[in-house]
């Protein structure tokens, strides 16, 4: 359909001015849609907020309970990690470092039994960089920081190479 201007359009144009829709399609948000492609996508959106609340609401308390404790010793140890020395009482970042880890694994739990249990990986993994602080907090400490800054200046230099 050409329109007053000799341009090819799919839009109409009625007789008061206003311009209407191509039958079988829809403006969202400024983009033109199939409305059947555009009720999939909604039923879609639908099912999974739907599983997601199932999943929230038939996860155990115990485990609600979990992820808080997990928060909290999240949040609790934000403020040792950025913490300077200062010159008379050097703090023990070790312990910081393993409730850190504590935590995250904690939260990971949450995670896979709400979302999928892929987070469990994580967990696992968290927990078990947490046991060499438990046993030797010095040296596993000075490895953890030194494998994280050969990490960092890795990415870093990977980084400044694109």
């Amino acid at each position: 359909m050409y329109n007053n201007r000799g341009h090819f359009s799919t839009r109409t144009a009625s007789p008061n001015g206003s311009k209407k829709q191509a039958p079988g399609y829809m403006s969202v948000a400024g983009f033109r849609v199939k409305s059947l492609y555009f009720s999939i996508g909604a039923v879609l959106a639908v099912l999974v907020v739907g599983w997601f609340l199932w999943r929230l609401l038939n996860t155990a308390i115990t485990t609600h309970f979990v992820m808080v404790a997990g928060v909290l010793l999240l949040v609790a140890n934000i403020r040792e990690f950025l913490s300077r020395s200062t010159l008379y009482v050097q703090p023990d970042h070790s312990i910081t470092l393993m409730n850190s880890l504590v935590g995250g694994a904690l939260v990971c739990t949450w995670l896979a039994s709400i979302l999928t249990s892929l987070f469990w990986l994580p967990a696992v993994l968290l927990l078990g960089g947490a046991v060499p602080l438990v046993v030797s907090r010095a040296a596993a400490y000075s490895v953890y920081v030194q494998t994280a800054r050969r990490v960092g200046s890795g990415v870093r230099r990977s980084v400044g190479r694109f």
